[in-house]
């Protein structure tokens, strides 16, 4: 099934999780600057000059993610993407004991779905599974562009179209939808022979088993990717055994929230991306910008906005900011690739990096960000930004960037219009700022 769907709101909510309590709409940022009442004249314009242009996003952050994707897709714009996990598996158990010569029957891969998913789940998908060799750490800090030493071969392989909504049957019980997969004999006998001292404590199976790398292949048509909570008692990994002539029995490595665990994000360069996308973000051209933006979470495109004129606002007049307003429009709003539910804008700062707004401490209702089905809009209300820097002309402005919003939990893209759109119809629905203002 083709899906390209909107999250569900709790996920929407986890997003957004780093927005404060709503603010008064009505709020006016210059009132502190204005005359009397009577004296007051207030203005709109919606012409102020515009400049944008898309470019490549720097890594995220992505351990510990309380969602955890998993796949490969193609989009014909941004060309393929995966997402790959590196975790810990655990004991559930502080002593470990299998019996008298314990027999392997399968050892089995689950990661339980959270019910969402981005992409085609009829493609089928290779799913391949690999120990790792390197040492994992809770503590540590992990990015989208971070890989850790795998031991070849692999433990496991399996091809699938999933199945990310469909409940299952495991030994006449009905779970929620699960991925589950079979691994090799061989890493099933490795840990149910494994010494008395590896098994003794979770420190040192840690070190016995370092963490499992689960991957795709890429894919050149179609693909998902796949939601999991790895959090959940479901994801794990299952051996099953007996002692003969006992009857099956099983142990579970969880997974769990103490597990270390990252995703790692591959763009493949974007080496099968749209022409003119690769024109604007890789050769350069920014002009391209003027008619359309493209963003891509997951560390891949971002897009930077420059309003280079801001002051000549105020070379023969003094004015008060009302409210400004930037409106970003969805380029193609009947896309069958539903667009991502909430944007961030950041200011850079002299160093090249973004950082949160002044306006956006007032709250999501008043900052905005959240995408509107009805009109097919994003905006973000940055007043109080646009007065501070009206009202210092030495303050440097190094423009801002357009992110989206919980990049590293989803993988909804947006492509927004320009600011000066080649048609009339680009053109109603050019990015632009919306200023009311007072001339004092």
């Amino acid at each position: 099934m083709q899906h390209f769907q909107k999250h569900s709101s709790f996920l929407l909510f986890v997003i957004l999780i780093f927005f404060y309590s709503c603010a008064d709409e009505s709020t006016i940022i210059g009132v502190d600057l204005q005359p009397e009442a009577d004296k007051l004249k207030v203005f709109f314009s919606d012409t102020s000059t515009l400049r944008a242009y898309s470019v490549p996003e720097d890594s995220i952050r992505t351990d510990e993610t309380t969602v955890s994707m998993l796949g490969s897709y193609y989009d014909p714009i941004f060309g393929t993407t995966n997402s790959s996990i590196y975790t810990q598996i655990r004991l559930s158990t502080t002593s470990v004991d299998f019996g008298t010569e314990p027999q392997l029957d399968s050892i089995v891969l689950a990661f339980e779905y959270t019910g969402e998913y981005y992409g085609d789940t009829t493609t089928q998908l290779t799913f391949r599974v690999f120990e790792i060799a390197d040492s994992l750490d809770r503590d540590t800090s992990y990015y989208s562009n971070q890989t850790k030493q795998i031991i070849e071969p692999e433990i496991g392989s399996f091809v699938t179209a999933p199945e990310p909504t469909d409940s299952i049957y495991v030994d006449t019980i009905k779970y929620r939808a699960q991925f589950r997969m079979h691994l090799n004999d061989d890493f099933g006998n490795k840990l149910l022979n494994a010494d008395e001292a590896n098994l003794a404590s979770g420190t040192a199976f840690i070190q016995f088993i370092k963490g499992i790398y689960v991957t795709t292949d890429p894919v050149s048509q179609g693909g998902a990717l796949l939601y999991f909570s790895l959090v959940s008692n479901y994801s794990r990994i299952i051996l099953y055994y007996h002692n003969h002539p006992d009857t099956l029995k099983n142990y579970n490595f969880p997974i769990a929230d103490i597990s270390a665990r990252f995703m790692n994000f591959d763009h493949y360069d974007y080496q099968n991306s749209d022409p003119a996308f690769f024109s604007q973000v890789f050769d350069g051209d920014t002009a391209l910008g003027s008619d359309v933006l493209y963003l891509q979470p997951m560390a891949g495109i971002k897009t930077k906005i420059e309003i280079p004129y801001l002051r000549d606002w105020v070379k023969d007049q003094q004015i008060a900011i009302n409210e400004a307003k930037l409106v970003i429009s969805n380029y193609n709003p009947e896309s069958e690739f539903e667009p991502a539910p909430a944007l961030v804008l950041l200011s850079i700062d002299s160093l090249g990096a973004g950082s949160l707004m002044v306006d956006y401490y007032e709250g999501l209702t008043y900052f905005g960000g959240s995408y509107d089905e009805d009109n097919g809009e994003y905006y973000f209300r940055i007043s109080r930004y646009v007065q501070n820097l009206l009202k210092s002309d030495t303050t440097k402005d190094y423009g801002l960037y357009l992110v989206i919003s919980g990049a590293s939990l989803q993988a909804n893209r947006v492509l927004i219009s320009g600011y000066n759109p080649s048609t009339p119809t680009g053109l109603a629905k050019r990015m632009k700022l919306k200023l009311t203002y007072t001339v004092l």
